[in-house]
């Protein structure tokens, strides 16, 4: 998409992309609106049937406390955003079914002001 954001560094991508109006999405608006954002992690190496088999078996706890420090780093460094300390994990975060789990956090933009973010980190 042409407003995407992509970095890659360090063997992660990370790719970001601002969420925004759009007259009868109930779920992005509801997003935009509450100015939060969405962290979503993939696996290079998986298949789809893997991706879609280990979707409840995601080392959250690990990756909250060890790639998302890196990711908030980089994020921080090549852009203007700035991630907030706290991330909640969500298995149902991008639907009402478990298929797109992933965190929960505040991004500022430049300014100190919240911004709903779409971030696909892919490691």
């Amino acid at each position: 998409m042409e407003n995407d954001i992509i970095i890659e560094r360090d063997g992660i991508r990370v790719r970001i992309r601002p969420v925004s109006y759009q007259p009868g999405d109930k779920k992005n608006n509801n997003q935009y609106y509450s100015r939060e954002s969405h962290i979503y992690v993939g696996i290079q190496s998986e298949s789809v049937f893997d991706n879609l088999q280990n979707r409840k078996l995601r080392p959250y706890t690990i990756w909250k406390k060890e790639l998302l420090p890196e990711v908030a780093r980089i994020v921080e460094q090549e852009t203007e955003f700035n991630m907030r300390s706290k991330k909640s994990w969500n298995q149902y975060l991008g639907c009402s079914c478990p298929c797109s789990p992933g965190f929960k956090t505040q991004v500022l933009d430049g300014n100190g002001n919240p911004v709903a973010l779409n971030i696909w980190i892919t490691i």
